[in-house]
């Protein structure tokens, strides 16, 4: 198979996952919605945002304290409110019926394709 024949392959796998064709077939993974279908919604005292869940990563800062980056896709109507976000201040973040509580410290975005890739860092409080 060349490369770009697989590469394509890979790319009509569900989001985050490559998985042989023959084991395709063979596991019900039981995902009615792919991941980024799931809804984001970010909050401070100031702004409320929603968007296209894109990834999740957990740290340890040098602190030792847990600091967590979320990637979110949002719509171009919502640059005005992404430019006013300030850090330092207390944010909630939900995600499917999980929510986390912490401090924000970086905000960071993009432009694709007529979206706006988001990236949200925060010390989470315990």
């Amino acid at each position: 198979m060349n490369s770009e024949k697989e590469f394509d392959r890979i790319l009509s796998n569900p989001d985050n996952l490559i998985i042989s064709d023959s084991l395709k077939g063979r596991i019900d993974f039981g995902w009615e919605n792919s991941l980024s279908e799931v809804l984001v919604c970010f909050n401070t005292q100031d702004l409320v945002l929603q968007g296209k869940f894109q990834s999740y990563l957990v740290d340890q800062n040098e602190e030792s304290k847990e600091e967590i980056r979320i990637e979110l896709v949002c719509q171009r109507e919502d640059l005005p409110s992404l430019l006013n976000i300030e850090t330092g201040h207390k944010c909630q973040v939900s995600i499917l019926e999980n929510e986390l509580n912490g401090t924000l410290i970086a905000t960071r975005f993009g432009f694709h394709a007529g979206e706006i890739q988001v990236s949200i860092s925060l010390i989470k409080h315990i």
